[in-house]
């Protein structure tokens, strides 16, 4: 899953492992591993990670979500290998660098990118914050106003849009990547670790910012803490932010909504294999027409035949009708109360 190749004096890391270039455990095994032999070894001078298949790392493997046997190595061990790298290290990324691998790329010392390329930090959206440093690394380099918005919004933003907020070092064609990564080596002072500065930031901005999404938040938690681990990078030490940031992702990942956010993504991707697209409309009008509440209204609708079970009425109860997505949706939301739910 993991390649270590030669070009110019220097180490090409491709991370290798179809279709997205999921940081599993194995790939983070093998990226601890060949970070450490590439570093020990005298005749490279600087170090290049890429992704293989047109895709830098779309970040953690699903799979692997609340396995806690599957926890080590952690991505931050990567990260904090490469922080104390005496080598220069230069993320090359395309395709995609969403969550723990926009993580990875923004512990590095320099980033280039070459487009078709998506860049973001979805994990509000499974209910969780980053876990690998997104919130202290990334307003240390784009700012406080521009941190809050990517990663409380779990929003995606282009290669461009990177580059204008000083994200990305370098643009270029795609099939100049490995090229502009390595010339990027030759401009990335040694002794100068990835960005870890304080931010001067306004002290109101973090106040308002909560209290213009106070209505929209209502209920959640992973968006309020992710402000929280901003603020801590903008105002306190690197090691207060990092160690906040740990406490509030292992906040998350015990929080119910994290369950139901995860729940609902699963049960997303097997109803487009099962073709909701086209009974959605008809679902979304059944549970309107109702007097009832939508899990009384969904359990007309499965026995009638118009939804095939009950994930296909929660989705359309939060993605069409506006049910609170962090409580899972209507079925879900019943089962949960009812105590029958195991996680």
């Amino acid at each position: 899953m993991i390649h270590i190749e030669r070009f110019d004096g220097a180490a090409v890391i491709a991370i290798d492992h179809p279709p997205v270039n999921a940081t599993s455990q194995a790939v983070r095994q093998g990226l601890l591993d060949a970070l450490a032999s590439a570093i020990a070894d005298d005749t490279i001078g600087g170090i290049v990670i890429i992704g293989r298949h047109d895709r830098f790392s779309a970040g953690g493997d699903v799979r692997e979500l609340g396995n806690t046997a599957l926890n080590r190595p952690s991505l931050r061990d990567s990260i904090a290998l490469i922080e104390r790298s005496p080598k220069p290290v230069v993320a090359a990324m395309t395709g995609v660098a969403l969550g723990g691998g926009l993580e990875l790329a923004l512990g590095c010392h320099a980033r280039v990118g070459a487009d078709p390329l998506k860049l973001g930090l979805p994990e509000v959206t499974l209910g969780v914050i980053p876990g690998a440093g997104g919130t202290q690394r990334l307003p240390r380099i784009v700012g406080a106003q521009a941190a809050l918005d990517i990663a409380t919004t779990g929003r995606h933003f282009s290669a461009r849009e990177a580059h204008a907020l000083g994200l990305l070092d370098a643009l270029c064609e795609q099939g100049r990547l490995l090229e502009t990564a390595l010339l990027q080596l030759r401009s990335v002072r040694t002794n100068e670790p990835a960005p870890r500065s304080e931010v001067t930031v306004d002290p109101d901005v973090f106040a308002r910012y909560r209290e213009s999404r106070r209505a929209q938040w209502e209920g959640q938690l992973a968006p309020w803490l992710i402000v929280d681990a901003i603020e801590y990078a903008c105002t306190r030490t690197p090691e207060q932010g990092f160690a906040f940031e740990r406490q509030a992702y292992e906040r998350c990942q015990t929080s119910p909504q994290r369950a139901a956010l995860a729940y609902l993504f699963a049960a997303r991707r097997r109803a487009g294999k099962d073709g909701l697209e086209a009974r959605a409309q008809a679902i979304a009008d059944g549970l309107c027409e109702h007097s009832g509440s939508f899990a009384d209204a969904g359990d007309g609708l499965i026995a009638s035949g118009v939804a095939l079970n009950a994930e296909e009425i929660d989705i359309v109860a939060v993605d069409r009708l506006g049910f609170a997505a962090h409580l899972g949706g209507p079925m879900y939301r019943r089962t949960l109360l009812r105590g029958e739910l195991v996680h």
